[in-house]
């Protein structure tokens, strides 16, 4: 049963990921043409995207503490997945949640016809956060996976 859980749960932030990359790149496309709202489609995903940075946080987090836990010495192929994924997946939780907690305490976020929004600053952040939380997820979803099929 958790293997099918972690699968899932892998699955899902997997999806998320994905939702994120190709709006990133392909959102220009379809929201300058189809008058869609680029703010409300990112104010939806963002919700998806905090479950995404936690959960691929805590799945680092558990691999460093059993990869602590084990005793291996040296530096290999599974410590520096558990250490470097934990520290991308801090950097991203913390960038992400920073920005994010801005946007939802702008007045752009409560009325998007409001021209007080998130500074120039802040809104460049998220060409890093974006991208960024493709990647690092994306690796957190494999190994959600990944232990999920060894659990099964």
């Amino acid at each position: 049963m958790a293997g099918t859980v972690r699968k899932l749960v892998g699955g899902l932030i997997g999806a998320i990921a994905v939702a994120v990359g190709l709006h990133f790149v392909l959102g220009p496309f379809y929201t300058k043409g189809a008058g869609v709202d680029d703010g409300a489609v990112w104010g939806v995903l963002n919700w998806f995207m905090a479950f995404g940075a936690l959960a691929t946080l805590l799945v680092f987090f558990v691999s460093k503490r059993q990869l602590d836990a084990s005793g291996e010495e040296g530096i290999t192929r599974r410590y520096l997945e558990a250490n470097v994924g934990l520290l991308a997946a801090s950097l991203l939780a913390i960038w992400f949640f920073w920005n994010w907690f801005d946007g939802l305490t702008d007045a752009w976020f409560t009325d998007p016809t409001s021209t007080d929004g998130q500074g120039e600053t802040r809104l460049l952040f998220w060409g890093f956060i974006d991208p960024m939380y493709v990647l690092v997820t994306c690796a957190g979803a494999r190994l959600f996976w990944r232990r999920g099929s060894q659990q099964a």
